[in-house]
């Protein structure tokens, strides 16, 4: 029986992000051993094990993790690159990785943040592939007339720019819903902001009708937002955004609506199922 190791900083976040390429393997009665790097000794020990003896069988994910897996530039292997974080702007930071890339010739990558892809394509190597996320899944959504956001008090200090924007540039509602903050170190309440705290993963839409993309952390492409995209509900974001991700490509358009922000619209299902994560993980596993 043919084994696959996903590999993730932590196994929780293969079944949080990687679940459409682990339900595909398995229905093609592939096992799949989903591994941690970081989530204790024997967990790296075993990533070091399929790193060095099972290198055409390992998919990795995540910043911390792939870096480990570049340094093993002889052997082949798929990487998703889902974005660069806090150093997606440092030059000298992306050549290093655009330098990794090139010796990592018998390597596949799928790059998610379209910019990244861009730049990685044309200036490094041509065994780079876009994939626009992982794949987005309908959800149900809220009667309220408010803005859902979607953050972690970890990214939501890089992003506070861009909410006190969007509160000024969006079309106002009866306030904004922010999902997955339980407490922050500033006050919201001002900006018309209420926390609600984590909620599973189906729920993330359920505080409202419409959801708010904001800027500044530097993702490959948010697993929110395209979940919004999928579920068809108004999707507010910059135009910088907009194009950085790459929708355009995928054939949605914008409606500017204010300032630097507008409208990702109109929805269509054809265009949806590009990004639906069934489509996504086949994509990825196309010759694995």
């Amino acid at each position: 029986e043919k084994k696959m190791y996903i590999v993730n900083d932590s196994a929780t976040l293969n079944d949080r992000y990687r679940s459409n390429i682990i339900q595909n393997l398995k229905r093609s009665n592939v096992e799949v051993i989903s591994l941690g790097a970081f989530d204790g000794c024997w967990s790296f020990v075993m990533v070091l094990f399929a790193f060095i003896f099972k290198p055409k069988d390992v998919i990795t994910s995540n910043l911390k993790v792939n870096l480990i897996f570049l340094i093993f530039f002889w052997s082949s292997g798929l990487i998703i690159v889902n974005g660069l974080g806090r150093l997606s702007t440092n030059i000298s930071f992306r050549r290093i990785i655009g330098l990794f890339l090139n010796i990592n010739r018998r390597k596949k990558f799928f790059i998610q943040n379209y910019r990244d892809f861009r730049y990685f394509r044309r200036f490094f190597r041509s065994n780079i592939f876009w994939s626009p996320g992982s794949g987005g899944r309908r959800r149900e959504f809220g009667v309220q007339n408010f803005h859902v956001i979607v953050s972690r008090s970890s990214k939501l200090s890089l992003q506070m720019d861009s909410l006190r924007e969007a509160v000024e540039q969006v079309p106002r509602k009866n306030g904004i819903a922010l999902v997955g903050v339980d407490t922050f170190t500033e006050d919201l309440s001002d900006l018309g902001v209420s926390l609600c705290g984590h909620v599973a993963q189906e729920n993330i839409f359920s505080f409202g009708n419409s959801y708010i993309q904001l800027s500044g952390y530097g993702e490959g492409i948010p697993h929110a937002l395209i979940d919004a995209l999928v579920t068809d509900i108004e999707v507010h974001l910059t135009k910088k955004d907009f194009v950085q991700y790459g929708l355009n490509n995928l054939g949605f358009k914008f409606k500017l609506t204010g300032g630097k922000w507008g409208i990702c619209k109109p929805f269509d299902y054809k265009i949806a199922s590009k990004i639906c994560y069934k489509e996504i993980a086949n994509l990825i596993l196309s010759d694995v």
